[in-house]
């Protein structure tokens, strides 16, 4: 199940950019994110792995599967049976850029049976998390 999210940046691309790949910035702009764990190797490039854990302890094993800076990021992530594959892509736009996210949830086993839950309640976790980090990059 595939969802898509649009988020104007008051920043140009590099800046969204270069904020939103690193995954030591997450903290301050993700809303459920307790922790990272450390990310290797820096600066970020297809193949950094770090472990995230989120409000109730749920952990996540991260990796960016592609870095083209200034246009395109990607990630996987996975969690017990669950796996989120997220894109950011990046566009100038009058006042800064417009950060478009897709998102794609997939199951195993049991897990599967949340996929439809994950896809109905994350986009918007993932919209608030992005306005959040423009609303930050906003006031730089």
């Amino acid at each position: 199940m595939t969802r898509r999210i649009e988020v104007a940046f008051p920043v140009p691309c590099e800046a969204a950019f270069d904020f939103l790949v690193d995954p030591h910035n997450r903290t301050r702009w993700q809303s459920s994110l307790r922790a990272v764990g450390d990310a290797r190797p820096m600066p970020p490039q297809a193949g950094t792995r770090w472990r995230e854990r989120a409000t109730g302890g749920v952990v996540s094993e991260m990796r960016l599967t592609v870095v083209d800076r200034p246009t395109t990021w990607a990630e996987t992530g996975t969690s017990h049976g669950i796996s989120m594959d997220l894109s950011l892509s990046f566009a100038v736009a009058p006042t800064g850029c417009l950060v478009t996210a897709q998102v794609d949830f997939a199951g195993r086993g049991l897990w599967r049976a949340l996929v439809p839950i994950a896809a109905r309640l994350f986009p918007h976790a993932i919209r608030h998390d992005l306005i959040r980090a423009a609303r930050l990059l906003g006031d730089d």
